[in-house]
């Protein structure tokens, strides 16, 4: 299990035999510890042996098992340490990492995949598995994408979805059970908002909050009541004013807006928080109340409260609830020791969160190192990642882990045997690595063998494993290194499945790819997609969540909630927070402020006629209160104008007006030049005209010197 603490610090904990908790060991955690060696991290996924993370510059990281490539480092060799997946320096918004695939959506829309691609899951059209990220075809607006264990799911701006990869229990949702080496449209998925790919079936939520799945249906894991597979989505009936959901191996879960867990699907290891049994309806999961996520693991659960506090149930075999002991429970158990905690993530056999510092923590399965902790020995309870580590968001895969940090890279650990770890090796690390040729990372998904990212500008990148697609590149070849993965649009979220992915783009539509021999994919056929594929059965998606061969979605259409820039973001210099700070507010229809709404708001830069390829610096992703989010240190790192900032939430998003960004810092002289003049020292004449380009409001006044010693660095 992943986890990302407020202070953008990644956690692990849980199984680590290749690495993928990422603290530099192979040695399994039984309580979170945390992953070295990354920067400010806002997005973590875990695959079934490697861990990605997305770093708060758009950067990839990745760790573990690298044998498919799914760390996207350009290698197989296994990664206990973070590594950077190559390409992905920068640009990513969000990170899904399959078993043993990743995912990565660019800030512009596109998707990158690598690692294990044997059925199509990368969806880049080949077999071949990507060590590297290549692109997911013909995807170029995608929103958010997930990775599942053989295939992908992407959500689409136009609130569509595609899936590619394995389809054999029709999760795709084609309406087949052919698989895809490139994205096929899930079948009716239109207003998709969020989408989940899990081992053989999918998840999605539409932008009603309603929630479909499609794929394999043997355990009742679609909820839906009756046994057979499902080719295309169905609706969850009864099941509303859903906000989260997450999918394990075999097991499903949705918070609904009032806080409650409802969960349904395998309960044999007391997953589903009521005594051992299979539930082929939800049905709300006792003795836990004000939840604000939920993450599944191949058995166990997690929940976190709005009081910070982490509770579990399910399978203990590797210590991955936390308790100290090695044994099961089938109802919720308050984590001792663990409080302000802000970000849980589940690994296969591990888990991990992230406290309010951005300390990550692990424990758990640490068979290939996933738990960052330097170590393969299990945890029971939580330790921390290696390295000191500040993280935004963390994921864990089956065998690996991924993390975020504040600059945008993302680090990784565990098992690399597909390459998942993104470090262009195969070799598994024990503690957190950079994923390599990635920044500006926003979010990370880790599946079986590969790992996902999301840029912040909207592309997806994956490495790690491809054998089914998951990388989306069109191909089944793995990737050591990050690879974009093609043909999606601007995304905003992505999560893995065990071989195959779900986005879900700008606009709401959901997008799959990889494994689909179940379904996964929600395209309504069977066969691998080895490129992102709209998934169209659904409308607009909001939350997603992938299983090992199903999916979760939310569909929020219709929302009546837009975002609305309260406070438009002023000038300013380069690697200085700008002179008015951006707050956001969620706004009906009739102006007024929707209080309930405390997601989180995620900004991007664009860049007009400014420096492409620029980011955002701060603390760019913000949670609402009470509807409204205030940043308090955005900036720009590059001089330019035209820039305009990017808004996007789960329901939607919204542009800033344009804005200029000077060089970095005035002159010395120069600066004093204008304090003497606007403390009245001195007279300004006709030579000190060019000094009011600079100053925030073209006079040089009193009011301007806190600004202008910002702006020369005192």
């Amino acid at each position: 299990s992943l986890a990302v603490t407020t202070g953008n610090t990644v956690y692990a904990w849980g199984q680590n035999a290749m690495g993928q908790l990422g603290d530099g060991t192979t040695e399994d955690r039984l309580t979170p510890v945390k992953v070295p060696g990354l920067p400010d991290i806002v997005q973590v996924s875990a695959g079934r042996n490697h861990s990605l993370a997305l770093d708060s510059h758009g950067g990839v990281w990745a760790w573990g098992a690298n044998d498919r490539g799914q760390l996207g480092d350009g290698t197989n060799t296994d990664r206990t340490s973070p590594v950077r997946v190559s390409g992905l320096a920068a640009g990513i918004a969000y990170i899904s990492a399959g078993a043993d695939h990743s995912l990565a959506v660019t800030a512009t829309g596109g998707v990158k995949a690598w690692g294990s691609n044997s059925l199509g899951q990368l969806g880049d059209g080949t077999y071949t598995d990507r060590n590297a990220p290549v692109n997911v075809l013909g995807i170029t607006n995608a929103r958010t994408v997930s990775g599942g264990s053989l295939y992908s799911l992407a959500v689409k701006t136009d609130n569509t979805m595609a899936a590619w990869g394995y389809n054999a229990y029709g999760q795709l949702g084609d309406g087949t059970t052919s698989g895809h080496s490139t994205p096929v449209a899930v079948v009716g998925m239109t207003n998709a908002s969020r989408c989940s790919a899990n081992w053989h079936h999918s998840m999605a939520v539409k932008t009603d909050r309603t929630l479909w799945g499609w794929g394999q249906n043997t355990d009742r894991q679609l909820g839906e009541g009756t046994v057979p597979d499902k080719r295309t989505p169905v609706s969850f009936t009864g099941l509303t004013d859903v906000f989260a959901v997450a999918a394990g191996r075999w097991h499903t879960m949705a918070v609904k807006t009032d806080g409650f867990v409802w969960s349904w699907g395998y309960g044999y290891d007391g997953q589903l928080g009521v005594p051992a049994s299979n539930v082929s309806a939800p049905i709300m999961v006792p003795g836990i109340d004000h939840i604000i996520s939920v993450a599944g693991g191949e058995f166990h659960s997690l929940a976190l409260k709005s009081d910070r506090t982490v509770w579990v149930f399910g399978d203990n075999e590797c210590g991955q609830l936390c308790d100290g002991t090695f044994t099961n429970r089938d109802t919720p158990y308050q984590l001792p020791g663990m409080s302000n905690i802000k970000i849980i993530a589940a690994g296969a056999y591990h888990s991990l969160a992230v406290d309010s510092g951005g300390a990550p923590w692990t424990w758990g399965d640490n068979t290939f190192g996933q738990l960052g902790d330097g170590t393969t020995t299990n945890r029971n309870t939580p330790v921390p990642v290696s390295g000191a580590l500040t993280v935004k968001t963390i994921c864990g895969g089956f065998y690996h882990s991924l993390a975020v940090t504040d600059s945008g890279d993302v680090l990784s650990w565990g098992d690399n045997f597909y390459g998942q770890l993104g470090d262009g090796t195969t070799v598994s690390r024990f503690t957190p690595g950079k994923v390599t040729d990635i920044a500006g990372v926003v979010a990370v998904s880790a599946g079986y063998g590969h790992s996902l990212a999301l840029k912040n500008d909207g592309t997806v990148w994956a490495w790690g494993r491809n054998t089914s697609g998951e990388l989306g590149d069109g191909t089944t070849k793995n990737r050591l290194t990050p690879g974009q993965v093609p043909g999606l649009p601007l995304i905003e979220s992505i999560t893995a499945g065990e071989h195959h992915n779900l986005a879900v783009d700008t606009d709401g539509r959901l997008w799959a790819w990889g494994g689909n021999l179940n379904g996964e994919c929600g395209i309504g056929a069977l066969g691998l997609l080895t490129s992102p594929t709209r998934v169209s059965s659904i409308g607009r998606t909001g939350a997603i969540s992938a299983g090992a061969y199903h999916n979760i979605a939310v569909t929020t259409d219709p929302w009546p909630v837009s975002l609305f820039f309260r406070k438009q973001p002023d000038d300013g210099r380069a690697g200085l927070p700008l002179l008015k700070q951006p707050v956001i507010e969620a706004r009906y229809p009739d102006g007024t402020v929707c209080k309930d709404f405390t997601g989180p708001v995620h900004l991007f830069v664009l860049p007009g006629t400014g420096t492409a390829g620029s980011y955002v610096i701060g603390d760019f992703t913000v949670c609402a209160v009470k509807g409204v989010a205030t940043f308090t240190d955005i900036g720009v790192d590059r001089p330019g104008t035209g820039y305009v900032l990017k808004a996007v939430c789960d329901f939607g998003s919204q542009t800033s007006a344009p804005f200029k960004v000077g060089d970095t810092a005035m002159m010395m002289p120069d600066a004093l030049r204008c304090l003497r003049i606007a403390a009245g020292l001195v007279e300004a004449d006709a030579t000190d005209f060019p000094y009011r380009d600079v100053l925030p409001d073209g006079n040089i006044t009193i009011s301007d010197a806190a600004w202008i010693l910002r702006a020369i660095g005192m």
